[in-house]
């Protein structure tokens, strides 16, 4: 299933958020009536990134794909599934953190050394079982 990012953009207008729905058997209805299970969407999502990203480089890049640390394993393994059935079964799966480390490790005025603390600021997201979100857990 190949999806353009258009197609990507309405559905995730219209449905609030795909990527929190990994893992919901309930598919997503996008404006024509189809419907797509949001592991399809995201992975056609990050096809998409991956193209664009590609213009930058002379030999295809690897491909990360951050995790949302709050996800839970039935999500990831949905995840991991829908990339196994598509062009993308070699994307490496990490932590959303350790990205955001990665990335920022890259700026030039990044501490060589001492503590980094990374905050999620605004985030929003719907909570499917499993450990809770550090905001949560302040919350209860």
């Amino acid at each position: 299933m190949d999806f353009n990012q258009r197609d990507v953009a309405i559905v995730q207008a219209r449905s609030g958020g795909f990527v929190e729905r990994v893992g919901d058997p309930v598919p997503l209805t996008a404006a024509d009536g189809a419907t797509h299970l949001a592991e399809d969407l995201t992975v056609a999502a990050i096809k998409s990134l991956a193209r664009a990203a590609a213009a930058d480089f002379t030999t295809p890049p690897s491909i990360v794909v951050g995790i949302p640390a709050w996800w839970a394993p039935h999500q990831l393994a949905a995840l991991k599934g829908a990339l196994a059935e598509s062009s993308l079964a070699d994307a490496r799966l990490e932590p959303d953190l350790a990205c955001t480390l990665a990335e920022l490790r890259r700026l030039p005025d990044f501490p060589a050394d001492g503590l980094v603390a990374v905050v999620r600021a605004g985030a929003m997201h719907q909570h499917h079982g499993g450990a809770p979100h550090a905001d949560e857990a302040r919350q209860a």
